[in-house]
């Protein structure tokens, strides 16, 4: 019948008795993994590419030794690679992606001597600090003639960009981890310091171990994930011996491998610490052992993802860690009540003293401090990766952010009218109107009289434990969407027709204040045309904005730009490019529309 099925039903152990609520578990789990594999994509840029050598359009008056590309981070070429594509699509680089001199934020590869005179097409995919895949490509040309080749870069990278089924089973892995990692920790604090009755409840010590097998085969699986993951691969090559070993040196790899090494560690202590008796006081040692080894474990995500980058790793990977964790001990805490708790209580004749009423309000207290702590810690992350409200409406990663946050909130209201319905008085007079005998004769069972509370904490707790999944949905996207305080600033470009030639605009950033605009001219052929004067003008009409001269200076052949423009307010901005070619003729250019964040 399945793993959780298997769970002894005894008292204080899982029951799964009523059809409904396994129905509605299968529901509420085919939801969540809809979301997960909806939103789980190849991820966006992490790391932003800075420089390149040669410049991306330059034309060259003989060929360059070796293509150069430098980042704003460190990045790993284990599954990286530079391609050098020439107009026909074949391949003239010599391969092999290094770091020149040791930088670890520059990658370089090697040219043959004497390439001929044309176009080329440069291809680029490392992997950044935070373990993501980064992609692009740029052209630049050797002589006086080239090649128009943006339609054969578009397609270059279009090829090297990662697999969706990839994406989505990664996806669905990164959930999976959450959602062991909430099991064994949640229901480990649930067990040792909410309800210890939970340490003699063979369906709680299930539960738990379940959790731990969980996490430990989720962290393998994304171990093997990283190959296809980080190097475009197939689904089927993460098996492969020569992937699995490339996996091993990179920094996502040690960090999981270091995760499994500290639940290997683990394991002996949570055991002793669960073969306890609920009477006995827990030795001291053996719960400080057990606390820094789980404070380790949940510092692995933030060391192999966003918290580990930047210049705040010190806050910000403790930081993580807590909110990780505090995570665990809420959504832990209701998968214990909902799969151990509530199916004991609703057997237990007692009333006074059953599980409900003595795991509850305890697991009320720490949900309250999960919750704050969940609040500020998700509340430096969000600002550290975001840094202003515009980034936050204004990208992908800050409109997951406002999900997130949402549910967050509905998680705090759902878990408010939990505590109500613990209200004592309620309960008891609630209480004592239903203790009655089911059935007479052989096998008769007396209802218990905190059934009524049962029920009604079942509606409140199951849907908390519902949207705790949306939750932890969310945030396996998070952890591969690129952070907004990146996309917010990222550079915005065009390419559009000045009559028979071509116009490049690259504005950067793409936000409201000071930025630069660069207008390249390239003639048919992809070459930089020497031409003596280029008009720009800014406007968003929407703001009553018309017409505002762009002051460009000549920067280069073909190349003219403006720093420092200052553009007031956010909103889609009209550029009009006008191109003198010569004393008599002048082409307009396409209108190009700038979404200034």
């Amino acid at each position: 019948m399945g793993i959780l099925d298997a769970i002894a039903a005894q008292p204080g152990s899982l029951r799964w008795r009523p059809i409904r609520h396994r129905w509605r578990f299968v529901v509420a789990v085919g939801i969540v993994l809809g979301v997960v594999g909806g939103l789980a994509v190849p991820a966006s840029a992490h790391a932003t590419l800075i420089a390149t050598s040669p410049p991306s359009g330059a034309v060259l008056a003989r060929p360059p030794g070796q293509i150069i590309l430098t980042f704003d981070q460190r990045v790993e070429v284990s599954f990286g690679a530079i391609r050098v594509y020439n107009a026909s699509e074949q391949r003239v680089d010599a391969g092999g992606a290094a770091h020149p001199g040791g930088d670890p934020r520059a990658v370089a590869v090697s040219l043959p001597p004497g390439l001929p005179r044309g176009g080329y097409v440069v291809t680029w995919r490392v992997v950044s600090e935070d373990s993501h895949p980064v992609h692009g490509a740029f052209t630049f040309a050797i002589g006086g003639a080239g090649t128009a080749l943006s339609a054969e870069a578009s397609r270059l990278v279009g090829a090297s960009s990662g697999s969706r089924t990839v994406g989505i089973v990664f996806g669905v892995v990164r959930f999976c981890e959450f959602v062991a990692v909430a099991i064994v920790v949640g229901g480990a604090v649930f067990a040792l310091a909410i309800w210890p009755g939970a340490r003699e409840s063979p369906g709680a010590r299930r539960l738990i171990w379940f959790g731990a097998g969980a996490l430990v085969a989720t962290t393998g699986l994304a171990f093997a994930l990283q190959g296809p993951y980080a190097g475009a691969l197939p689904l089927l090559r993460a098996v492969r011996p020569a992937v699995l070993t490339a996996v091993w040196h990179t920094h996502f790899g040690r960090v999981m491998v270091a995760r499994l090494v500290l639940l290997g560690a683990a394991a002996p202590v949570l055991a002793a610490l669960l073969r306890r008796p609920a009477a006995e006081r827990l030795p001291p040692v053996l719960v400080a052992v057990g606390a820094v080894l789980s404070a380790l474990v949940l510092g692995t995500w933030g060391a192999a993802g966003h918290a580990g980058t930047g210049a705040l790793v010190p806050i910000g990977l403790p930081f993580d860690a807590i909110h990780i964790g505090a995570a665990s001990v809420w959504i832990g805490g209701l998968i214990m009540t909902v799969l151990v708790v509530l199916p004991a209580s609703r057997v237990d004749t007692t009333g006074r003293g059953s599980p409900l009423r003595d795991a509850l309000p305890h697991f009320s207290q720490w949900a309250l401090g999960a919750t704050i702590a969940i609040a500020v810690t998700g509340g430096f992350a969000a600002w550290q990766q975001a840094g202003s409200w515009g980034a936050v409406t204004g990208t992908p990663y800050g409109r997951l952010l406002i999900a997130k946050s949402v549910a967050f909130a509905a998680l705090i209201l759902l878990g408010a009218m939990s505590r109500h319905a613990l209200d004592p008085g309620r309960a008891t007079a609630r209480g004592q109107q239903r203790v009655v005998v089911l059935s007479a004769g052989p096998g008769a069972m007396a209802s218990s009289p905190d059934r009524p509370l049962v029920t009604r904490l079942g509606g409140t707790v199951g849907a908390e434990l519902a949207i705790a999944g949306v939750v932890l949905a969310l945030t396996s996207w998070l952890v591969a969407a690129q952070p907004a305080r990146q996309a917010y600033a990222a550079p915005f470009s065009a390419q559009v027709r000045a009559g028979p030639d071509y116009v490049d605009v690259v504005v950067d950033p793409a936000k409201a204040g000071p930025l630069a605009i660069h207008v390249y001219v390239l003639s048919p052929t992809g070459t930089e045309l020497n031409v003596p004067e280029v008009d720009a003008e800014l406007g968003d009409p929407a703001a009553g904005i018309t017409d505002v001269p762009v002051p460009l200076i000549l920067a280069g052949p073909g190349h003219f730009a403006a720093y420092g423009f200052d553009v007031p307010i956010r909103g889609t901005w009209d550029l009009i490019v006008r191109v003198r070619v010569d004393s008599i003729d002048e082409y307009v250019a396409q209108l190009i529309r700038v979404p200034i964040h």
